[in-house]
């Protein structure tokens, strides 16, 4: 047996261990990775991403990752859909390699699309050779409202602006006093499904990441019946939840993530305000609440969650204010990625991948372990979604304007690593 793999067998149950001593993984973040089209505003955000299993691009693979083309938060924004190779080539439509779709709800007084998640359906003679998607965002009404859509048909009709206004569902998520909610979100959808939020204030960018609070709910979301089921959760700890992301594994189970929240952290939160960075105080609404990441399991047709599960970057309870799950990707080996954004108590920003096991009992790992991004020249705002070794999510650059990064990370160590997790 080698020095070294003496060391490693040495380290196998303590993964931070092995990751500081063994492995340096690299990140590299192409920013901006955006498309070409010309909208009236110039806010951007990339919000989802999925491998397709249809096409490669050499050793590379290729991904379907869905956003915003202009500002995903108010009028001028529209639907953004790239399909392709995560690099740093670029095209008469936008960066990378692959090709782009934009697209606008053809619903009466939208002035905004957002697309935040998809879902590959089929084959076909699409982009990517893929066929069938299903697509939830959200749409600005005349009202400067926001709802949320769902699409299902074809991506070569979407490519073509030839898609079928009646394969677009608009959805107005329901309060908890039976009244229609001023802000409705669709996060991400699989598997038949999709997850979101309601809330009842609007705060432009944190609306997108919060754990939200009083008057904000969450829910799944049924596009068979263009309605919701409240999630109805089993650890009373917290009070208020967000559902950002869900995963159809294997077995035709559900497993979401996002976070949970509680009053006394918002006390928590306002108590050190004042230490965070401009952006992220810029227009926090009255019922936001931070807290922690959740990981848990869902049954869609009750709406019951078990096997809830909280973490706090670097799991340490003690120096964060808010931690929470963007999204969730099933790496295998009973090994889920969760894209996280996180506020330490000093008000630093950290984001990126936090590495979960599934335990034999069907709980989750007590810790996660955590890969942090950093970009030169780009404060990293929010890793939005995951899917093997492509990440999607926003940033902010030296002038202070909200742009797009898609990355691409060495996951391989951290994956060997985290099946330790116990």
């Amino acid at each position: 047996m080698t020095r070294y793999s003496q060391a490693v067998k040495a380290d196998y149950k303590r993964p931070i261990n092995f990751i500081k001593k063994f492995i340096h993984p690299s990140t590299t973040i192409y920013t901006p990775f955006t498309s070409s089209y010309s909208p009236s505003a110039t806010l951007y955000e990339l919000q989802g991403i999925k491998i397709n299993p249809y096409e490669t691009r050499g050793c590379k693979p290729s991904y379907i990752m869905t956003g915003t083309t202009g500002s995903a938060f108010a009028a001028g924004g529209v639907g953004a859909i790239y399909v392709g190779a995560i690099d740093g080539k670029s095209t008469s439509e936008g960066s990378g390699s692959g090709q782009w779709i934009n697209f606008e709800v053809p619903f009466d007084g939208a002035t905004g699309t957002s697309c935040y998640g998809a879902d590959i359906l089929s084959r076909g003679r699409g982009p990517g050779r893929i066929g069938n998607v299903a697509l939830v965002g959200t749409w600005t009404n005349s009202s400067e409202n926001i709802l949320g859509f769902y699409y299902e048909g074809s991506l070569n009709q979407l490519k073509n602006d030839s898609a079928d206004p009646g394969q677009f569902k608009s959805f107005q998520a329901v309060t908890g006093d039976d009244k229609d909610a001023n802000y409705t979100y669709l996060h991400s959808v699989d598997g038949g499904y999709a997850v979101g939020n309601f809330t009842t204030t609007a705060s432009l960018y944190l609306d997108l990441f919060l754990n939200t609070g009083p008057g904000s709910g969450s829910y799944i979301y049924k596009p068979k019946t263009n309605s919701q089921l409240n999630v109805t959760y089993q650890n009373d700890k917290y009070s208020y939840h967000t559902l950002f992301g869900i995963w159809q594994n294997n077995n035709n189970s559900y497993t979401i993530s996002g976070g949970g929240s509680t009053q006394d952290l918002l006390t928590d939160f306002k108590t050190t305000f004042q230490n965070l960075p401009s952006l992220v105080q810029a227009g926090l609404p009255s019922d936001a609440a931070f807290g922690r990441g959740m990981l848990a399991d869902i049954d869609p047709v009750t709406g019951i969650a078990k096997n809830e599960k909280y973490y706090n970057y670097q799991n340490d309870p003690s120096d964060l204010i808010y931690t929470h799950f963007q999204g969730i990707y099933y790496a295998g080996k009973e090994v889920y990625e969760v894209p996280f954004d996180s506020v330490t108590s000093t008000g630093e920003l950290k984001v990126g991948i936090a590495y979960i096991k599934r335990k034999d009992n069907g709980s989750f790992s007590e810790n996660a372990l955590w890969q942090t991004f950093e970009a030169p020249h780009t404060a990293l705002v929010s890793n939005d979604s995951v899917a093997g070794a492509g990440s999607v999510g926003a940033g902010a650059a030296l002038d202070s304007s909200l742009t797009t990064f898609a990355s691409t990370s060495d996951t391989n160590a951290y994956l060997f690593a985290a099946q330790s997790l116990c």
